[in-house]
């Protein structure tokens, strides 16, 4: 299945489409997928960053260089939360298989890296995602919803929380 297909299959077929998946092996092929959609939206930041004229105003290697950081951290970030998933799913329900925690977060990722930027449908994308990571856990763990929901939904929301926390406890401090 080529990168276009995938995602299709991803957003209108998620349980189809993890069931589909379950003969991949290792997490390479999901890594690759993603890493090839996430080109996307850079590359709709990189049109708005020059029509804006930001890359006139910054320079070309300041640009492409913040896009690069952004391409990386971002892959990295898909690895740190496919393991905090994990984490919680062997908690509740005994999973071993970080792999294909991985191959669900990728996947699942699709709708909110490719509509992500758009607003309000981005905000949508980003509830289909976790729609369709719960979907990934259920199928390729065999965890109930109810599980696969709490693995996939607590890990942001305690991110979240801790965010607001943070940044409450930060407000005496900033110089506004």
């Amino acid at each position: 299945m080529d990168v276009l297909q995938k995602i299709k299959a991803v957003v209108t077929d998620p349980k189809g489409f993890f069931s589909a998946a379950r003969s991949e092996q290792g997490y390479s092929d999901a890594m690759k997928y993603y890493a090839a959609i996430l080109l996307v939206p850079l590359a709709v930041e990189l049109v708005i960053q020059n029509m804006g004229g930001t890359i006139a105003e910054v320079g070309v290697f300041e640009t492409l260089s913040s896009v690069v950081n952004v391409y990386i951290v971002s892959m990295l970030l898909t690895f740190v939360f496919a393991g905090l998933i994990h984490g919680v799913a062997k908690l509740i329900s005994g999973v071993n298989d970080f792999n294909k925690t991985y191959r669900v977060v990728a996947y699942g990722m699709t709708p909110s890296v490719l509509l992500g930027w758009v607003p309000i449908a981005g905000i949508l994308a980003s509830l289909y995602s976790f729609y369709v990571m719960v979907q990934g856990m259920k199928v390729t763990h065999g965890m109930t919803t109810l599980k696969s929901a709490v693995s996939v939904v607590l890990v942001p929301t305690i991110v979240a929380v801790a965010a607001v926390a943070i940044g409450l406890t930060l407000i005496p401090y900033m110089n506004w």
